[in-house]
């Protein structure tokens, strides 16, 4: 890096733009470990929407696909990703290792 540009940037936007601070294959790890968390999250959600749904009177495909917007299918898709964002989170604080050296899973 250029004294210019050490100059321009704080020191801790430096660590973390370090390319060795963060190796894409622990990046993969969480992504995959968020995926696997959010798809065992699935269930325990759908078994909770389903007893919200019935309890109000509402029906499930309505809750599926967000009020007869989307279709069925897509609709079980968004709530995946739905699970998927605090599944992000989740993985973020119990991933394994964050280093590159670390041994594979």
């Amino acid at each position: 890096m250029t004294a210019a540009a050490s100059l321009l940037l704080p020191p801790l936007l430096e660590q973390l733009l370090n390319p060795v601070q963060v190796h894409w294959s622990a990046i993969v790890r969480l992504v995959v470990m968020a995926a696997i968390v959010a798809t065992l999250w699935c269930p325990p959600a759908a078994l909770l929407i389903w007893l919200g749904s019935a309890l109000s009177g509402v029906s499930i495909h309505t809750v599926a696909t967000f009020g007869e917007r989307m279709h069925a299918s897509l609709g079980l898709v968004v709530w995946w990703l739905v699970l998927f964002l605090p599944a992000i989170g989740y993985s973020a604080v119990f991933v394994p290792s964050w280093e590159k050296d670390a041994p594979p899973l």
